[in-house]
């Protein structure tokens, strides 16, 4: 795309691509190994405890010997794509009355929510 040995300026090259000659220049930062260590053994921890959040995460990680801030393992939380699963029960209260559904019927009844994803509990 960029030839950086072509007569044409790397900035002309780039605004004919449509592109910020800003992100010509760019090289992204390496994820560092010690956040590496953190992302796997939070990895580890949620497949153990799903239902633990960044708090629980992050004391974890403390008894373990690792300091480490909540927002820490939330940002990593973020980046890898992993939250927790919780029990909703007062949102489907809510749902269900506005739907004017009876809670018997409800298809949200021992549900949970998982990113958008409604998993029922059997």
């Amino acid at each position: 795309m960029i030839n950086r040995d072509a007569k044409l300026p790397i900035g002309r090259q780039a605004k004919l691509l449509g592109l910020s000659r800003g992100s010509v220049y760019y090289l992204p930062k390496p994820v560092s190994e010690r956040d590496l260590d953190i992302m796997r053994r939070l990895d580890e921890l949620h497949l153990k405890h799903p239902f633990m959040g960044a708090r629980q995460l992050r004391d974890q990680l403390n008894r373990q010997g690792i300091a480490i801030g909540r927002k820490r393992v939330k940002t990593l939380m973020t980046k890898m794509g992993i939250e927790a699963v919780l029990a909703l029960p007062s949102l489907m209260a809510g749902v269900q009355q506005k739907l004017k559904i009876a809670p018997d019927e409800s298809p949200f009844s021992m549900g949970f929510f998982m990113r958008d994803t409604l998993l029922h509990k059997s």
